[in-house]
């Protein structure tokens, strides 16, 4: 306003007016509106604010003495995507913005319509004192993070704005779901289940020990549970090799730098203040397993680079070199299985191969043949031994079966190396 020279000014009957609304989606609309307001407005123009009451209803006006709405586009308003004809029209864009703030008005028993009466251009929104008119559940989920109408708010709201979903290639993506809020957890497992496979519980104990068992893509938890919380969920999975690489996300009801710290010194990936929107939690998800796969490609490409020579800059540095190691140190015994594998790492078996498929992309056996072929590329290369010579030497006891392979992974026979 000081830059462009525009009067800014705020008017009120009341200091103080009692009323109950939804801050977060409230403040949407009202940043709309002047948003719009100071986008149309011209230079040393001006725009108001006026708050009024009206028997048992608050008017909030926001005026501006802009270009105004040609009277052609006034039906199609709030039209979701609707786009006047040019950029000094009202609701260019993407035309989400007053359909939007006019379905969160509605949500709210009440109502945002354009004030023709007035010589300016004036948005007003209607809100109804009291709570009469709303039901028992909606005033309840304005104030209890836990109830589920606070969600289905959230969450309507958000899918007005309909994003593009990512096009994930992964296929089968696990979700545990760990919430002792038996209807918040139904809720969240009947909505993910539409694309994800989705294991619940109701405590951190349970939890941990379905993630070691299971070793899903992603572990969701609330921070308030019995039996072991979230705070100790997520520290237990990031401090465990089995389970160390696991995205986290936590949930609290509560608010504030110091809780979102505490959460985050665990090491969770991502701290996610309650009540929030089921879509919100999905587009976090589809972040997170997409940098997953990402990750699965970068330690593919680069773990089979060059066997001796390779740095992992990941929290999982030490149980990937230690895995690099152990087949250089067994790379020509024919007689060493996954099995002594796994118990030389200290993991199960079954553990293990997901272990390795979670960080690599690969099952365990084509992730050690990948080694052992990069590792014969480096024999062949020296030009000392012949291709048999090599084949035993990179663990493979048939000569036969090892040029099959290799001209599967590098495209030529391992003469061509030689």
């Amino acid at each position: 306003a000081l830059k462009r020279n525009i009067t800014f000014t705020f008017n009120s009957e009341a200091d103080d007016i009692p009323l109950y609304f939804d801050k977060d989606q409230l403040e949407k609309v009202i940043f709309n509106l002047l948003s719009n307001a100071f986008k149309f407005v011209n230079d040393k123009g001006a725009i108001t604010i006026q708050i009024s009451l009206a028997d048992d209803r608050v008017l909030v006006k926001i005026a501006d003495t802009g270009a105004g709405i040609p009277k052609e586009s006034i039906p199609k308003l709030f039209t979701e995507f609707y786009q006047a004809g040019n950029a000094e029209q009202r609701n260019a864009g993407t035309g989400i913005g007053l359909a939007l703030s006019k379905r969160i008005a509605n949500l709210h028993h009440g109502d945002l319509f354009l004030d023709l009466k007035e010589t300016d251009t004036c948005f007003c929104l209607v809100l109804k004192t009291g709570t009469g008119h709303f039901k028992k559940d909606e005033l309840k989920g304005v104030n209890d993070p836990e109830n589920l109408t606070a969600y289905q708010l959230q969450t309507e709201v958000d899918e007005l704005i309909d994003v593009e979903p990512l096009k994930l290639k992964l296929e089968g993506p696990v979700i545990l779901v760990a919430e002792d809020n038996h209807d918040l957890r139904k809720f969240m497992v009947q909505t993910l289940s539409r694309a994800y496979t989705v294991i619940e519980c109701e405590n951190g104990a349970e939890a941990f020990k379905i993630a070691t068992e299971n070793i899903p893509d992603i572990v969701i938890s609330d921070i308030m549970m019995p039996v072991m919380d979230g705070l100790e969920l997520c520290r237990s999975i990031k401090t465990d090799k089995r389970t160390s690489h696991i995205p986290v996300v936590l949930l609290t009801a509560r608010s504030g730098d110091i809780h979102e710290l505490e959460g985050l010194k665990t090491g969770a990936d991502i701290y996610l203040t309650k009540p929030f929107s089921l879509r919100k939690l999905e587009l976090i998800i589809e972040n997170l397993i997409t940098t997953q796969e990402n990750m699965r490609k970068m330690f593919s490409q680069h773990l089979t680079l060059q066997p001796s020579n390779v740095i992992i800059e990941s929290a999982d540095h030490e149980f990937l070199t230690r895995i690099l190691n152990l087949i250089e140190a067994n790379i020509s015994n024919t007689d060493y299985n996954v099995n002594q594998f796994a118990a030389e790492i200290g993991m199960s078996t079954p553990i293990f191969y997901k272990k390795v498929k979670a960080l690599t992309g690969l099952t365990v056996n084509n992730f050690i043949k990948s080694i052992k072929l990069k590792r014969a590329v480096q024999l062949l290369q020296q030009k000392e031994y012949n291709v048999s010579e090599v084949a035993y030497m990179v663990g493979f006891t048939d000569p036969k079966y090892f040029s099959k392979e290799f001209n599967k992974q590098y495209g030529k026979t391992p003469s061509k190396f030689n």
